[in-house]
């Protein structure tokens, strides 16, 4: 199972929560789910950058920003408000988790794989900034 799969269902379970605050006026159903909502932000900022410090980062900052987004939107006050916001994340978390790569190292596939970093000679980098590959927009 993929990360991005967990994720979206845990995205979806938070969403979830904020509709059936709607259905049932039940209080706790907002914290629950913004609680899971928190995760799926922390883990989209997470994903947004390479390094792994910024990842931390950027993960509870975007958290925040949902969270005073929320405040200013009133969603804590109006349980029609978070339950209309619930369906609309329902639908673009998992679309959202689907269509956006996560930030990452790429592995190279096919006959056009580069070989290893390790495997190369000590060759410099004027030396390599200077040579034209195929394929490369640096000409």
């Amino acid at each position: 199972m993929q990360v991005g799969t967990v994720v979206s269902g845990i995205g979806v379970l938070g969403a979830g929560a904020w509709v059936a605050r709607w259905a049932t006026d039940l209080d706790p159903l907002l914290w629950v789910g913004a609680a899971l909502l928190t995760v799926v932000a922390v883990a989209a900022g997470a994903g947004m950058v390479k390094p792994v410090p910024l990842r931390a980062v950027v993960g509870v900052c975007l958290a925040l920003l949902c969270w005073s987004l929320g405040a200013v939107a009133g969603l804590d006050g109006d349980p029609v408000r978070a339950g209309v916001v619930g369906l609309v994340l329902m639908v673009v978390v998992p679309v959202g988790w689907e269509r956006v790569r996560p930030v990452g190292p790429r592995r190279a596939t096919g006959s056009s794989a580069e070989p290893a970093r390790a495997g190369r000679t000590g060759r410099t980098a004027a030396k390599r900034a200077a040579e034209k590959r195929p394929g490369s927009h640096a000409r």
